[in-house]
């Protein structure tokens, strides 16, 4: 019945037979938006749905860093929370309902910045020519700079806290480690699942970087227990993670059983492919904005998410300045579309 067998395919070849990939060689676009995580996805939703011929692309998957979020409840108009997975299901589909054309993986090897528009590189060889780029590509996963974190990176360590991580390690103790959002909203929803969770923060106090209605709960959790001014030194085990070394006040022990290691430290922003082609700081986030008048003629002010280049806008986390929340990443998505329009119409 047509079935084949594919042996070791490159995710490109795969979404073709699964015809989730989008032939776009040559294609011409109003918006070309790089990146499927909540600022693309917005900017998707509000692009399509005012007229604009709008491409997105992304090169594993939609939802960004946000689709592993165990449970956003700060968005507004959810007051119950919902997983970060179904903000991205219910985003696509609203893109798809508009007529966004979506092609995933899609991944972008380069941008040539044009006059009047930009032409967009895939790595198969295929060109999109664009008159508007959003650059969205968020960023990715730090990691500890520690002893056994990478013998134990795939037996072990995780970067998001879902039903799937949480069952790996049902009534077992856990570690988390940072201070943000991410971590408290992991830190409460492993203790559901976890026999003891240990919230490892290097700062001196929990609501530095957290929210306060977040904090507030982590604190009055019985089996989540914090260490401030602490941090991970080393992990030990043998076919898995066992042991985590921690280095701290007196009163923080030296070792901690740790089944797994949840890990909420920050990110790098995705802009190795655009370094060449719009101004980027000493981090690699993306500048936008006044900063960017140096590059620009005196014939126009850029606009706030604009880019060195003229016509290319960057939202979200890997822009410089972004508020690392998932509704001001939406908020940036839909702004930039505002922007594209007004570029469009000069």
């Amino acid at each position: 019945l047509g079935i084949q067998r594919l042996s070791k395919p490159s995710l490109e070849e795969l979404g073709e037979r699964l015809r989730i990939r989008l032939k776009v060689d040559a294609r011409q676009y109003d918006l070309v938006i790089i990146g499927a995580g909540p600022a693309g996805l917005a900017a998707a939703v509000y692009g399509s749905s005012e007229g604009l011929h709008t491409l997105m692309l992304d090169r594993t998957a939609p939802g960004g860093q946000a689709s592993w979020s165990s449970r956003i409840e700060n968005y507004m108009g959810f007051p119950e929370g919902l997983t970060g997975s179904d903000l991205a299901a219910r985003g696509l589909v609203q893109a798809q309902k508009f007529g966004t054309d979506i092609s995933i993986p899609g991944e972008v090897e380069s941008i040539e910045c044009g006059p009047v528009g930009h032409r967009v590189h895939l790595r198969t060889g295929e060109t999109i020519d664009a008159r508007a780029v959003l650059i969205a590509t968020g960023a990715t996963y730090q990691k500890l700079p520690i002893p056994g974190f990478q013998e134990f990176e795939d037996n072990g360590i995780y970067y998001a806290a879902t039903k799937l991580e949480a069952g790996f390690c049902e009534q077992a103790e856990v570690v988390v480690v940072g201070a943000g959002n991410s971590a408290g909203q992991a830190a409460v929803f492993l203790s559901t699942h976890c026999a003891k969770v240990r919230l490892v923060v290097r700062g001196d106090r929990l609501n530095k970087s957290m929210s306060d209605y977040l904090s507030y709960r982590v604190e009055r959790i019985p089996n989540i227990e914090v260490f401030l001014e602490t941090e991970v030194s080393a992990l030990r085990g043998d076919d898995h993670l066992r042991i985590a070394c921690l280095k701290g006040p007196d009163h923080v022990p030296a070792e901690v059983a740790c089944t797994g290691l949840f890990v909420f430290i920050g990110a790098t922003p995705n802009t190795d492919f655009v370094k060449d082609t719009v101004a980027v700081d000493r981090n690699g986030f993306i500048l936008t904005g006044d900063s960017m008048r140096a590059y620009w003629p005196d014939s126009r002010i850029p606009f706030f998410l604009e880019t060195s280049c003229p016509g290319i806008f960057a939202a979200g986390d890997c822009r410089v300045g972004s508020v690392k929340r998932v509704a001001s990443s939406v908020g940036e998505g839909s702004m930039a579309v505002t922007f594209v329009h007004r570029v469009l119409a000069m």
